[in-house]
């Protein structure tokens, strides 16, 4: 098992660089913010069940390469020159012949196919219940579909914002997140520098847009303007994405774990660790969803409103989530492969056929169980990631939001001088 995913980690690490160096502009570009911006803008235009599909093939598509690898080995008689090499160790239980290796082999890479495809299967339950959760925070389907979808379609998506239609859960949200945009501005002029530079980029700062900044042009657009909802479901998009890619630490700390329990039966320890983690790693989920659902609770209920939110500890975590999604993929794809190991290998089902047969039915059950409390567990730590909007990625995507409601105030305004001069700059963004 370490030896295959000591190659699975290999094989991805090199998919993972060649992927984001075709997909960076960092090649030709020698401005990162613009990079980031431009990251941001191509993200909002891809629908969430796209991402995961894409991303979930590009793993699946590792396996397809180990698979090859193991088939050259075959071919090349490795197995048969390692059980060459092992044939006179007698303290460790291994393989007695080639062959042996080979199906050992293949078990584990079936192995690592059922726990991804279980995996991915959690997250496309997630993705569907963390959608049903998230659109109850709009005043009606209707607003929340089309504010996603104007954002999506890279429209301005920002309308006016009536306080009365609203719940007042989502009141305290919205104003809570505003709350923490007044102290980032507050402590630093960045923001309102880089919204400044994106009207400049179309026209120049006119004497009008002088006088807009001066009377606070900007914090009238967040208070009585800025789409909320769409901003907190492309934090979520960012979690899920996160979640989706199989990270480099998680397979690294699975080929630790699994060489930890090689070691202790080396030395004879008679304990089976798969049960264990079958325990061990949904109670961590648990308590993490548990501290998660309080945590957002206060925030619906406003509790943040008197007191600096950037001083409690997820919020301060939330400014690296993939420290948190690492976490919870890493107690899930755990998950995932302990409760699939039965499923991967022969002996399961030669022993007992009806208990193999009702663990793929617990199996399949807790699929949907186990996606409805992770998609509100990421959902609900999207709002939290959106309340702290000191973060490159959430800066972004505000300039994102502000860039396309300057240019749509532009195209409205008729000024067809300055029409051109916008459509070149964004197309030059792009």
């Amino acid at each position: 098992i370490v030896a295959i995913v000591a190659i699975t980690l290999m094989v991805d690490s090199v998919q993972h660089r060649l992927a984001k160096f075709t997909r960076s502009r960092g090649f030709w570009s020698d401005d990162l913010e613009e990079d980031m911006l431009h990251e941001v803008e191509h993200r909002s235009r891809e629908p969430m069940a796209y991402l995961l599909w894409n991303k979930g093939t590009a793993e699946f598509t590792v396996l397809g390469i180990i698979a090859c690898i193991m088939w050259v080995c075959n071919r090349a008689s490795v197995f048969y020159g390692i059980a060459e090499l092992t044939e006179d160790v007698e303290d460790i239980a291994l393989p007695e012949d080639g062959s042996q290796y080979h199906h050992s082999v293949e078990s584990v890479h079936m192995h690592l196919f059922v726990t991804f495809a279980m995996y991915y299967s959690i997250m496309a339950c997630s993705i569907f219940f963390a959608g049903r959760w998230m659109r109850s925070w709009a005043v009606s389907r209707q607003v929340y579909k089309r504010q996603t979808q104007d954002f999506r379609c890279g429209k301005d998506c920002a309308e006016e914002f009536i306080e009365s239609d609203w719940l007042p859960g989502q009141v305290a949200l919205r104003k809570t997140f505003l709350k923490s945009v007044d102290s980032w501005r507050q402590a630093s002029d960045r923001l309102d520098t880089k919204l400044k530079a994106v009207v400049q980029q179309y026209r120049g700062v006119t004497d009008e847009d002088k006088l807009f900044f001066a009377q606070g042009g900007v914090h009238e657009f967040l208070e009585t303007r800025f789409p909320f909802t769409p901003y907190v479901e492309e934090n979520y998009r960012d979690m899920l994405e996160n979640m989706v890619i199989i990270q480099l630490e998680t397979l690294a700390s699975l080929g630790v774990i699994q060489g930890l329990h090689a070691t202790l039966h080396r030395f004879q320890v008679d304990f089976d660790f798969n049960y264990a983690w079958l325990c061990i790693s949904p109670l961590v989920l648990v308590a993490f969803y548990w501290y998660t659902w309080t945590f957002h609770h206060k925030l619906l209920r406003g509790e943040y409103l008197k007191k600096d939110i950037s001083n409690t500890t997820l919020a301060r975590l939330s400014k690296w989530p993939w420290r948190i999604c690492f976490l919870i993929q890493f107690c899930s794809l755990l998950f995932c492969f302990a409760l699939t190991r039965p499923l991967a290998h022969a002996y399961v089902w030669i022993l007992s056929k009806p208990r193999a047969i009702v663990h793929c039915v617990a199996f399949l059950l807790l699929i949907p169980v186990a996606g409805m409390l992770l998609g509100h567990l990421l959902a609900q730590l999207a709002v939290v990631v959106s309340c702290a909007p000191a973060t490159p990625v959430n800066e972004a995507r505000i300039r994102l939001i502000w860039d396309r409601h300057i240019l749509a105030r532009i195209v409205s305004s008729g000024d067809i001088k300055q029409v051109p001069k916008a459509m070149s700059a964004r197309q030059q963004s792009l």
